[in-house]
């Protein structure tokens, strides 16, 4: 069976007018938890995205309370406190958030929210190219990682897998 997917997006700006806007165009789409169809998130790590209670609601990132304290540990522990500086690459999760939803819509014989949701959110152990996915019962990645990266006579070498 062929599909075609579509994506559907909105930028808040950082602004929470903007945001409300944003949010009810793509309710108005039949997108959120009322119509009944998933978001998976490759980016937000804001702990409130999946603790609302919404069953249509996944990431497949670690959140800011385990990377915050998983991070604040390796520093103290692993690098002793020494000079470390954050640098975002942005290679932000998307192509295993569009691939996870496509491996539930596979798995269910559909396309239809209604029939492929249940199965999303019983992921586990999909092999996507940032690591294995399964999803908690709030829909937060399980056991979500982050790998540290250092530079070295201007080329980059793995440091650590932080979990």
């Amino acid at each position: 069976m062929k599909v075609r997917l579509e994506l559907l997006g909105e930028d808040d700006a950082g602004d929470s007018k903007q945001g409300t806007q944003a949010a009810q165009k793509l309710v108005d789409s039949k997108v959120y938890a009322d119509a009944g169809v998933p978001q998976i998130s490759p980016s937000s790590a804001n702990p409130k995205f999946t603790r609302n209670g919404y069953k249509t609601t996944f990431r497949v990132v670690a959140d800011d309370v385990l990377l915050g304290g998983t991070l604040g540990l390796y520093a103290a522990k692993d690098l002793k406190g020494q000079a470390i500086a954050i640098v975002d690459d942005r290679i932000a999760y998307s192509y295993d958030a569009v691939g996870v939803l496509v491996a539930a819509m596979v798995k269910a014989g559909s396309a239809d929210p209604a029939k492929y949701l249940p199965v999303l959110a019983k992921t586990e152990g999909y092999k996507g190219v940032t690591g294995n996915i399964s999803f908690d019962a709030k829909g937060d990645i399980k056991n979500g990682a982050l790998t540290l990266y250092t530079y070295k006579g201007g080329n980059r070498e793995s440091l650590a897998v932080v979990r």
